[in-house]
């Protein structure tokens, strides 16, 4: 989908909006189709994961629109690409920073995104403070009470109950 202005963003995703997604795979929230359409307003409740447009980052790249972290929680496996971890991107004094947990490893990584994208330099022991407060970000959004937050810890495979949230760092 080419867009030439905002307007012909919303004309556009209003006509997506109203193909509703109950066709399509999965649904709100999933990575398939189903989730990723967003459906007509008011066809469902207020939800955490919900997000934000950013369709003004799009038409004009050099916004300087201040915004909330960006949180992961992936608590499965995925062959040997992807395993039991959480994650959080943010904003801080003008650098951008990724701070990941890996349930397994039980195990923090740290990166300046803004100066390492391919994450080569694992900054957790030189900039503890910055980690620190990235991982108390964490803990808040993990904890945040919502009647349709629920997060799916990894399991134990001991006992197969949830190891619960990360460890402060």
């Amino acid at each position: 989908m080419v867009l030439k202005d905002a307007q012909d963003f919303k004309v556009k995703s209003q006509r997506v909006a109203r193909s509703k997604n109950f066709a399509r795979s999965n649904g709100r929230g999933k990575c398939r189709e189903g989730g990723l359409i967003q459906p007509p307003p008011g066809l469902f409740r207020v939800n955490p994961l919900d997000g934000e447009s950013f369709v003004d980052v799009l038409l004009n790249p050099n916004t300087d629109r201040m915004r909330d972290p960006i949180f992961y929680l992936f608590p499965g496996y995925m062959d040997s690409r992807a395993q039991p971890t959480v994650a959080a991107i943010d904003e801080i004094e003008g650098q951008r920073y990724k701070l990941l947990y890996f349930y397994e490893a039980d195990d923090w990584e740290f990166y300046n995104l803004s100066h390492d994208i391919g994450e080569k330099t694992n900054l957790i022991k030189t900039h503890t403070s910055i980690a620190a407060s990235l991982s108390q970000k964490i803990h808040a959004w993990l904890s945040q009470k919502h009647s349709t937050w629920k997060p799916k810890y990894p399991l134990k495979k001991d006992d197969g109950k949830s190891v619960g949230p990360p460890p402060s760092f």
